[in-house]
């Protein structure tokens, strides 16, 4: 659930064009599930994971992190 919620947000046109995506886990996620999904991402060659303050994360990649 939350890596599709995720996926669907980084397949976003606007979003695909600045390359960098700021998301925060819902209240019906699981923290646990939550944690997975983000972790899984970080380990993925070429994606930047910043934490922000209140658990969102920012996730860039190519051009963003290149920048």
């Amino acid at each position: 659930m939350v890596g599709r919620r995720i996926q669907r947000l980084i397949s976003a046109p606007n979003v695909q064009k600045v390359q960098v995506l700021t998301v925060a886990r819902n209240d019906d996620e699981s923290p646990e599930a939550w944690q997975q999904v983000i972790q899984e991402i970080e380990e993925t060659i070429g994606i930047r994971i910043e934490h922000l303050e209140g658990g969102a994360v920012r996730i860039g990649w190519r051009g963003y992190c290149e920048g």
